[in-house]
């Protein structure tokens, strides 16, 4: 069986245990953001290897022709690996390379990661860099790290302090806005059969990127969210809501519908350590979208910056 994936670099930002500290940035350090700086905080300039080339706003236009709809062409299709890690020679790599990936490749001598330029493309509207700049000097974490404040329409520590004002960024970043997306949750046996867990559709508001809104009219709800199942036969017509919010003031609401119960009620538990229904429990609520749900019972510590590569397809 040959595994294949289309990685490109990441700086990754490392989690581990501490504390949160609660300050937005002053001026000075928000003036980074429109300089040494991308609009949402990451590092403009190149990497010094020149693997990583200098963020020069990403793709922000359409391709011409282009009708909202069409299938999105692919505008690196030329591109061509520079490099492959196997088993082979992983060890070369090692310092670039997680532990989960390399368990990956003893495991499967055949598993290969293809190395391809990184493309830095991605790009936000301007509504969200300014918000973003807005952000950095108004946000703050509350409740030891386990909510938001001050923060609207951009993402909300663009120069993190520590783990806490990390794992809001990603749940706040921008994805869209609001997006529907196919999915399809497979589980793979240890003798690489593939059984389908679970399908559906998942719809997703970002309300919080309400270009209309403002952090004054900001209820704390940041996101809406729906899965419906169509497969397997069992679980067709499933189906989870939540309402996501910033802090205890905007409390998470979920409710979940089962078709052999004829009715919607609260969901009991969608969160930590509980089993997945999605992945027919195989997986745990916090694994999904990396870390769903409260995290007050997680510590969280950024411990520094590493190049990585991350096989992953976009």
């Amino acid at each position: 069986m040959k595994h294949n994936a289309k990685p490109h670099w990441l700086l990754a930002a490392l989690l581990a245990t501490s504390l949160p500290l609660q300050a937005a940035v002053t001026a000075e350090e928000a003036a980074k953001l429109k300089s040494t700086l991308t609009p949402v905080g990451a590092e403009k300039a190149g990497n010094k290897a020149g693997t990583i080339p200098a963020w020069d706003g990403g793709l922000n236009k359409a391709p011409a022709g282009y009708r909202n709809g069409d299938a999105r062409p692919d505008p690196f299709a030329a591109d061509k690996p520079v490099l492959s890690i196997s088993a082979k020679n992983m060890a070369e790599h090692a310092d670039k390379l997680t532990d989960g990936v390399q368990a990956l490749m003893k495991k499967h001598p055949d598993f290969r990661i293809d190395v391809y330029p990184t493309r830095r493309s991605a790009a936000a509207p301007q509504f969200v860099y300014d918000n973003t700049f807005q952000n950095a000097t108004r946000a703050k974490t509350v409740e030891a790290g386990h909510g938001v404040e001050g923060a609207y329409g951009g993402i909300p520590f663009p120069i993190p302090k520590d783990g806490y004002e990390a794992i809001w960024n990603h749940r706040l970043a921008w994805r869209g806005g609001n997006y529907t997306m196919p999915v399809r949750v497979w589980v793979v046996t240890a003798d690489g059969r593939r059984n389908m867990a679970s399908g559906g559709v998942q719809t997703i508001s970002q309300t919080y990127y309400d270009k209309s809104g403002s952090l004054d009219k900001f209820d704390g709800f940041y996101q809406f969210g729906k899965f419906v199942a169509n497969a397997p036969g069992s679980k067709a017509g499933e189906a989870i809501l939540a309402h996501d919010g910033v802090n205890a003031s905007a409390p998470r609401g979920l409710w979940q519908y089962l078709v052999g119960q004829r009715r919607v009620r609260k969901a009991p538990s969608v969160a930590y350590d509980t089993p997945d229904s999605v992945t027919s429990g195989i997986g745990l609520f916090d694994e999904a979208f990396n870390l769903f749900g409260p995290i007050d019972k997680h510590d969280l510590k950024l411990v520094g910056k590493k190049e990585i590569y991350i096989p992953y397809n976009n």
